[in-house]
């Protein structure tokens, strides 16, 4: 597996990871926050910038499959549970791309049948590492941002009010805070920081160049959604690419049109299922002491394919409890802080020893 990342490479990557998840419908934008639901993501700024300086301090340079090696038996525990972490971060963007296709240009195929194939594309990708699908999430970012910040100025000059701006703070300061805690989760890939500290230089700064650019143009995608829509105006939200194409008005222009814009969103969110299935992998097979992941990957394929594939209304309760509400994010704190906690102990005691 390539696994070697460029600083930029890592940045845009990065950049289009956090993007993949703060796009997906959570409860709305706007059944928190109403019309100020842009400054919600200010807040998600503030945490992202908060954790990736975080992130850099507690690893003391050290690369997270190293530190966790250094953890003993624990390592496994460790390594394990991120790796199922990032999987079920990558089964909630595998159904939100699913969706999206069965709800604009699929929707007479069976979904089963879409997911068996676009797992296909998705395996040979996570087969050969993250470094390649890197370089394709490089090479196709600059046509995503133009796409996308074309979409909000097409809005604009038909129905852009800023009257539709106030109150300032929509429902208020507290649900504006609420909603950005509520998107902060995305930045569970962050974790990649650490996974590829040793690969790229300058981690501290593609985790903030990745988490500003992410947040802004989530920001200046809900704050042209406020300018054109009035507070308490009905929305439709469910599917990821109405949600995007909505931030503009954009579905009221171009109804007929709106299968070419999946063509948009499709790239963006298979590569990032592709990272996620990667890292998952990576995780998992260190966690089994592993030297080459890659066996791990064709079961972990077919279980994500099995786990996205039914319809919310058909799928399990524990898969909707677990992915459709994301609670599986409140076991971000383990996997990131007792590895380094039992590497601190360990060297204070070892500079106990030396000093005694």
């Amino acid at each position: 597996m390539n696994d070697r990342l460029g600083g930029h490479e890592r940045t845009v990557s990065l950049t289009c990871l956090l993007l993949s998840q703060l796009l997906l419908p959570t409860a709305g934008p706007r059944d928190f926050a109403g019309n100020a639901a842009y400054l919600s993501v200010l807040v998600t700024l503030a945490v992202g910038l908060a954790a990736v300086v975080l992130l850099r301090r507690i690893s003391g340079g050290e690369a997270y499959f190293d530190v966790c090696l250094s953890c003993g038996p624990a390592s496994g525990l460790f390594l394990g549970l991120l790796g199922l972490l990032f999987f079920l971060n990558t089964v909630s963007a595998f159904r939100a791309l699913l969706d999206t296709l069965e709800a604009y240009i699929l929707s007479l195929t069976p979904r089963s049948l879409v997911a068996a194939l676009l797992l296909l594309c998705l395996l040979p990708g996570a087969f050969f590492g993250s470094a390649p699908i890197a370089r394709m999430q490089s090479f196709y970012a600059p046509v995503a941002l133009l796409l996308y910040l074309l979409v909000l100025a097409l809005a604009l000059p038909h129905s852009a009010h800023l009257s539709n701006l106030f109150p300032l703070l929509g429902e208020g300061a507290g649900p504006v805070a609420l909603q950005g805690l509520r998107l902060s989760p995305a930045l569970l890939w962050l974790f990649v920081l650490l996974i590829e500290q040793k690969s790229a230089p300058r981690p501290l700064r593609s985790g903030l160049l990745a988490v500003l650019c992410a947040c802004l143009l989530l920001c200046a995608g809900l704050f042209v959604f406020s300018l054109v829509h009035a507070p308490g105006s009905p929305t439709e939200t469910d599917y990821p690419l109405l949600q995007l194409a909505s931030l503009s008005g954009y579905w009221r222009y171009f109804q007929r049109t709106q299968s070419v814009f999946v063509f948009a969103w499709t790239p963006l969110m298979l590569a990032a299922t592709a990272a996620g299935l990667c890292y998952s992998g990576r995780c998992l097979g260190r966690a089994f002491r592993m030297d080459d992941p890659r066996p791990v990957l064709l079961p972990l394929g077919i279980l994500l394919a099995a786990a996205a594939a039914p319809e919310i209304a058909r799928a399990p309760a524990l898969l909707r409890f677990l992915v459709e509400e994301r609670l599986y994010r409140l076991c971000l704190l383990p996997p990131l802080l007792l590895p380094y906690l039992v590497l601190y102990l360990r060297k204070r005691r070892e500079r106990g020893k030396e000093h005694g």
